[in-house]
């Protein structure tokens, strides 16, 4: 037998072929151009790109003949005798003239569409058979020789590494598109829920306001008559009612003070409480703040003191938040100390950038798992003395007055100890 001289110029069109393969990255371009050119190359008339699903069904993913035409049912047009051959062994096949094989020429469809010559040839990458190509010319006997079938075979080991390549990219770009669209619903789905929230803050941030002003204007007439009444406005009065006024006053004074928090938490919430600092004597101002704590109602075992570092620089702050700030931490010794001292003191931090002012109590002291929570809203330490709870506003309200000052506030405490509530605030200039 002669052997057929090796067709260089065949090989290195193969080459350029395999090149310009593994430059396509998207499958559908490149099942159809290197389907198209392997028709061209070997002379066929006809060719099929198949790929194995992984259920192992067949996908005919490109089928073309020799002008470019698409053929309709792809499936009822081969041998599906060659083709599960060349698949389940993983080796090609060249059939000179298929109706004269022994193994095929029995075959139904070799018989019904008269199929003549036939090459196939696995595609395998990394030792995986993902389908296989599959040309055909149906006029001719002997169309496709030995010497085609070896270039045909190293442009269907390229062609397979650049179909993997391909369906990974594919797979990829599907899972990324996946993501973008879930993404991109979740991002709609926030951004709906964010009008909504903005919208019922608005709501909310506005009904509050109006019920807070709406409650605390008739209550600060009700304190006014009783003010009058208890400095004997309108004639003595027996001690029965002077204790019945004294404790009328004291309740519509606790409803003030909670609507006064709750009216300025809504205008922290909506950004609207403004502070006009202005700068101090910082001694002279805790000096008289000093003087408000004393006139407070201290248990008779608590002794209030006063400790101020010499020299203390001054401050800029606003003096009436800054008091509403130091009365609450005030307001909280005096509630949890029954026994012991509470001090108000101020001192220069270490690099004299900051003024640090704090209350100290001998109070229960608070559990270490609410030291974290305590400074936010409707927060507040856990006591047996349900007398002493209060709406949990104030230490909230407190931390953000002093952050608007730029300064920030915290707590040290020990059970059964006692504890330190302080903040710092930025010495102008420093």
């Amino acid at each position: 037998m002669v052997q057929e001289p090796i067709n260089f110029e065949l090989l290195l069109k193969m080459v350029d072929i395999s090149q310009r393969m593994a430059e396509t990255r998207e499958l559908k371009p490149l099942l159809d151009y290197a389907l198209d050119e392997a028709i061209k190359l070997v002379g066929a008339e006809r060719g099929y790109l198949i790929l194995l699903n992984p259920d192992h069904t067949l996908d005919f993913r490109a089928k073309r003949d020799k002008d470019g035409a698409q053929l309709t049912d792809p499936a009822d047009q081969i041998s599906h005798s060659v083709l599960n051959k060349v698949i389940n062994s993983g080796r090609p096949i060249i059939l000179r003239n298929t109706a004269e094989h022994p193994d095929f020429k029995l075959s139904t469809s070799v018989i019904r569409l008269r199929l003549r010559s036939i090459m196939a040839v696995p595609l395998i990458s990394r030792g995986v058979t993902l389908g296989a190509l599959y040309v055909e010319n149906r006029s001719r006997e002997g169309q496709f020789t030995q010497n085609a079938l070896s270039p045909l075979t190293l442009f269907a080991n390229q062609a397979a590494v650049a179909i993997e390549n391909a369906i990974l990219n594919e797979s990829l770009e599907a899972k990324v598109a996946a993501r973008t669209a879930e993404l991109e619903q979740a991002m709609a789905e926030l951004e709906h829920r964010w009008t909504e929230a903005v919208e019922f803050n608005r709501v909310w941030s506005l009904l509050s306001s109006t019920i807070a002003h709406d409650i605390r204007a008739p209550l600060s007439v009700i304190f006014t008559a009783l003010d009058q009444l208890n400095e004997r406005t309108f004639g003595e009065l027996t001690p029965d009612q002077d204790m019945v006024i004294s404790t009328a006053q004291r309740s519509v004074r606790h409803a003030l003070n909670l609507t006064n928090d709750f009216f300025d938490l809504i205008k922290l919430e909506m950004k609207k409480l403004a502070i006009y600092p202005e700068v101090a004597d910082t001694r002279l101002y805790l000096l008289s703040l000093y003087e408000i704590g004393r006139a407070m109602p201290w248990s008779k075992g608590v002794h209030f003191e006063l400790s101020l570092e010499p020299d203390l620089p001054a401050l800029k702050f606003d003096s009436t938040r800054m008091q509403q700030v130091i009365v609450n931490l005030l307001s909280n010794a005096l509630k949890f100390t029954q026994q012991g001292k509470v001090i108000l003191y101020a001192r220069t931090s270490r690099d004299k950038a900051e003024v640090i002012v704090g209350v100290r109590d001998t109070g229960p002291g608070i559990d270490p798992t609410e030291l974290e929570t305590i400074f936010e809203r409707f927060r507040q330490a856990g006591t047996a003395d349900m007398r002493r709870r209060g709406t949990g506003l104030g230490l909230a309200i407190c931390k953000e007055l002093v952050e608007l000052h730029q300064g920030k506030i915290w707590v040290e405490s020990q059970l059964n100890v006692g504890s330190d509530f302080k903040f710092a605030l930025p010495v102008p200039g420093s």
